[in-house]
């Protein structure tokens, strides 16, 4: 007997086929899902409804592409994972040699479907965007002995409350007074203000993780390199304000998993989304402009 699971709209179906070929529809049940990502939190956050296609249909975009952007800041870290990893080796990459490393990366990985949505703008405007970063980055900190680098891509894995954490931080390192620093790159051309870094989830989430992993940590610094403005922000969180954090987490994984409705969440972030023929809300949108333009016509005529 062959079984299938479906999962959609939050519910797992379980269908088992039978020796002659019969259905049998044995179980209907809510699926919890027990690990959460920042991402998928914050995915959810921003639109319930791209949440569900992504997430729990896992609908891969039609005639989906890469996207410039993601491309860039892919390659911009790697050449810092590559230049921070050495480091602990104790071996200082030049400027020339963390550049060249970049281009080597961005023509291995170069590919002709990758997405370029902003008119004007082309293949080699981004590629110099990221190389002008890096020579900054580069100029900037040099010699790199600010801190002391522990790990690159650090993989995490903690709880909060009943539910499973997953993420990975960019850079985590230890000052020489015991700090522990949170580290993340941004190639977004968005600077944000004070106040908005102040509110983050995603660094204080995993302050919350480190704290739990290492048993040593007292003090936190909250850290963002935001490479195209060459500007460093950090923050940092009370207790009070993490405690807090983790049952905001709690809520908003809770209310993900009473959900039965997921819907649309409308904003700017529109615009990027992959899921336009599957929305509701676009496919509303779609229809009242081809309407309007079948009277515009008539109305010409």
């Amino acid at each position: 007997m062959s079984c299938f699971i479906l999962t959609s709209w939050g519910l797992r179906i379980t269908i088992k086929l039978g020796t002659k070929g019969k259905i049998c529809l044995t179980c209907i049940q809510r699926s919890t899902m027990k690990d959460f990502s920042q991402s998928r939190i914050a995915a959810y956050e921003n639109c319930p409804q791209h949440y569900k296609l992504r997430y729990l249909d896992r609908i891969k975009p039609p005639g989906s592409k890469e996207g410039i952007e993601a491309f860039l800041g892919q390659r911009v870290h790697e050449a810092l994972e590559k230049l921070y990893k050495e480091l602990l080796l104790s071996k200082e990459n030049s400027q020339d040699e963390l550049l060249a490393y970049y281009r080597e990366r961005w023509q291995a990985n170069w590919y002709d479907n990758i997405a370029i949505r902003k008119k004007g703008h082309t293949r080699k405007y981004y590629f110099e965007t990221g190389l002008r970063a890096l020579k900054n980055y580069w100029k900037h900190y040099q010699p790199f002995d600010q801190a002391r680098t522990l790990s690159t891509e650090f993989a995490m894995e903690f709880k909060v409350g009943d539910f499973k954490i997953k993420g990975y931080i960019d850079r985590l390192s230890r000052s020489a007074e015991g700090v522990y620093e949170i580290h993340d790159y941004r190639t977004s051309g968005f600077l944000p203000n004070q106040e908005k870094l102040d509110s983050d989830l995603q660094l204080a989430l995993y302050q919350i993780g480190i704290k739990a992993m290492f048993p040593d940590v007292k003090d936190v610094l909250l850290v963002w390199h935001y490479l195209l403005h060459d500007k460093e922000m950090t923050s940092v969180r009370t207790e009070a304000q993490l405690k807090d954090m983790k049952k905001q987490v709690i809520s908003l994984i809770r209310d993900i998993e009473r959900d039965d409705q997921f819907k649309p969440r409308e904003s700017n972030l529109c615009d990027w989304c992959e899921y336009p023929a599957y929305c509701p809300a676009k496919k509303l949108d779609i229809q009242i402009t081809e309407k309007t333009e079948k009277v515009d016509v008539r109305l010409k005529k």
